[in-house]
């Protein structure tokens, strides 16, 4: 599939989120937000868009959102079918474009939650709540992101337990290439410092430690 092609699907998804009045409570995460980065750090910053999968975190998992009871109707509009085992996964894919939904555990069991009105699952993961939202202005959507600041600190913070594990030396590339925008930007450089301090000694340690492990000491 094309570079094009699939940031053809991307946008038609942004549009499905925004005609299912969804998109100001949702996040952009994982490569996708790499993608949408340029357009917070400026056109030096080069994403790597191999990655078919979308993350989409609808973090609040008891939020009601009127007109969000159309987002199957409207996945379906734009030509994504459901994934074969869609009462069980929540999943869409387009031209093999696949569509996930994410939540946070907030203290509850890891599985699946529907979002509230549509019939479509999130799966609960640990650990999202590090991601600090930053909202960009593109193509006349305002559309979540996490913060650069945020996003670095969570991808150390997982790198030792992230699955599939060959993904973890990508993950440590794109740390290292945002970290070259973060650190000429004092408000991004702030926050990092300032998420640092306020991370459980758990959290603050591990990332020390992938971090060193891996030659990124400029960063602490």
């Amino acid at each position: 599939m094309s570079e094009n092609t699939k940031e053809k699907i991307f946008w038609e998804i942004i549009d499905v989120l925004h005609r299912s009045a969804l998109l100001p409570h949702i996040m952009i995460i994982g490569s996708w937000a790499e993608y949408l980065y340029p357009y917070y750090l400026g056109d030096g910053y080069l994403p790597n868009l191999k990655t078919r999968d979308v993350d989409i975190y609808f973090g609040n998992y008891y939020l009601e959102v009127p007109g969000a009871d159309a987002l199957i109707k409207n996945f379906s509009a734009a030509g994504f079918l459901l994934d074969e085992d869609f009462m069980d996964t929540g999943k869409f894919f387009k031209e093999g474009m696949e569509v996930e939904f994410l939540s946070s555990r907030m203290g509850s069991d890891p599985g699946m939650v529907e979002i509230p009105f549509t019939g479509v699952l999130a799966e609960k993961l640990d650990d999202l709540d590090m991601l600090q939202r930053i909202v960009i202005d593109v193509r006349g959507y305002e559309i979540a992101i996490p913060s650069p600041a945020s996003y670095v600190a969570h991808k150390l913070y997982i790198n030792p337990i992230r699955q599939p594990a060959l993904k973890r030396p990508k993950d440590i590339e794109a740390v290292r290439s945002i970290w070259l925008f973060v650190k000429q930007k004092p408000e991004e450089l702030a926050a990092f410092k300032m998420l640092l301090t306020r991370l459980s000694d758990e959290r603050r340690e591990r990332i020390i430690e992938v971090a060193t492990a891996n030659g990124l000491t400029e960063i602490l």
